[in-house]
């Protein structure tokens, strides 16, 4: 992946610094400053950003070792932008920014393309020493030179990559050839080679395994004439099948098709029977009811009668009672009637009793003091009624005129009391006793008529 934008936000001597290399179209960057300025530890910065922050890493005199931050904005094969963070520690360590807000963004996963696409598939070692160069691996590949160890070219490379023996590196590649390939046609160790032997093996059976078109077409025949067959044979399966699933379900009815042509024989000795109503089913059980009923009383019956005939055998029949017998039985019959005779007396004797009971009752608020033969005697008769009843219309006349007459009295009595002078005579004091003393007789008489009434 191509990077587009280092942002270096704690890490060295820098705190919230970016790289911008996608500003211009150019391929080729160049960075310059004076000593000190952090040129170093940017580039390392560009290394650990791809293989990691080493756990002893020098440029954490500023910024603590948990805080220590690198970002990268990068640029895929498919020319999508891809945010990562590196931080430091001994977890997986990288992470997923937001490119379009610059902010670590946890949903996006980091995968495993990334981590390779970011590496390039080289060690740490190798990108530095490709990619990597500063003064002190400048000065080793110097010391080399100058020492004239090797070819010159082999001095130059080793100069440019840092490393020592450049011959034993070839020499271990060439190894490493053979071992991949070897130019001799018997050598069959190398992968190549092996890889070579099983391509033409292979090529051998593809060649074996084609089919002529003649034969082709005579096997593409018969596998149609087959495939016709097997259809069949299938029809013939299914065929059977049904068959089969016929003759399963015939045996589980079975038992039931036996009970059904027996039902239909004896259906058939039946067909001269003629037909129940339909509410026979009722009547059988009401007739079977009333039999055990009846079978009941007949043995009731018949245990009534041996006791009858038993109580019979036992009797003693006398001549007198046979001469008798009307008398007897007309006395039997008048014995009910005298029994009920006998009912309606008590009750009739109850009756009078109550009669009793309320006629005393009455004769002592008429007359408390007196005996109720008394009370009943003194009872008037119809003319004494009538007569009554003319002195108590009298009687009621006259409690009009002595209230009248009493009125009058208070009347006069009023005036008299006001008016002395002009108040007017009064009556004789014998008329006025007389008049008091027919009051007090009509209020008695008005007593006497209400008790009797």
């Amino acid at each position: 992946m191509k990077l587009a934008r280092l942002m270096l936000q704690a890490f060295g001597p820098f705190t919230g610094k970016t790289l911008d290399f996608a500003a211009t179209a150019s391929n080729l960057h160049l960075i310059y400053g004076p000593n000190e300025a952090g040129k170093s530890a940017a580039l390392r910065a560009i290394t650990d950003l791809r293989f990691g922050i080493p756990l002893r890493s020098p440029d954490d005199f500023i910024h603590a070792t948990g805080q220590m931050r690198i970002a990268g904005l990068f640029i895929d094969e498919q020319g999508e932008p891809i945010g990562l963070i590196r931080r430091k520690g001994r977890a997986p360590t990288l992470s997923r920014f937001d490119v379009a807000t610059d902010q670590p963004d946890p949903t996006l996963p980091v995968l495993r393309e990334h981590e390779l696409a970011l590496t390039g598939g080289v060690e740490r070692s190798e990108f530095e020493a490709m990619f990597g160069l500063n003064n002190a691996r400048l000065r080793a590949g110097g010391d080399l030179l100058l020492k004239g160890e090797g070819e010159l070219g082999s001095a130059l490379f080793a100069a440019s990559a840092g490393t020592r023996s450049i011959t034993a590196i070839l020499t271990a590649l060439d190894d490493d050839a053979k071992k991949i390939f070897n130019p001799h046609g018997r050598a069959q160790n190398a992968m190549i080679n092996e890889a070579r032997r099983q391509l033409d093996e292979q090529r051998t059976a593809w060649r074996q395994a084609q089919t002529k078109p003649a034969e082709w077409q005579a096997l593409n025949r018969i596998h149609e004439q087959t495939k016709a067959a097997l259809a069949e044979i299938d029809k013939a399966i299914e065929a059977l099948r049904r068959r089969e699933n016929e003759l399963t379900e015939l045996r589980t009815v079975e038992p039931l098709l036996r009970q059904h042509d027996r039902a239909l024989a004896e259906l058939q000795a039946l067909a001269e029977v003629p037909d129940l109503p339909e509410g026979a089913r009722e009547q059988r059980l009401a007739a079977e009811q009333a039999q055990r009923r009846a079978q009941q009383d007949l043995k009731d019956a018949e245990l009534e009668l041996d006791r009858c005939k038993q109580a019979l055998a036992n009797l003693v029949i006398e001549v007198p009672l046979l001469e008798h017998a009307e008398v007897i039985e007309r006395l039997a019959a008048g014995v009910e009637a005298v029994s009920r005779s006998r009912i309606e007396v008590q009750q009739q004797q109850v009756n009078v009793e109550r009669i009793d009971a309320d006629l005393t009752a009455r004769a002592t608020r008429i007359a408390p003091e007196r005996d109720i033969r008394e009370v009943l005697n003194a009872a008037p008769s119809e003319a004494d009624r009538v007569a009554l009843n003319d002195h108590l219309q009298a009687i009621s006349r006259l409690h009009e005129r002595v209230a009248g007459n009493r009125q009058r009295a208070l009347e006069l009595d009023e005036v008299l009391s006001t008016d002395t002078e002009v108040a007017p005579a009064l009556p004789d004091p014998a008329v006025r006793q007389s008049m008091a003393e027919a009051s007090r007789r009509a209020q008695a008489l008005g007593d006497v008529g209400r008790r009797l009434s």
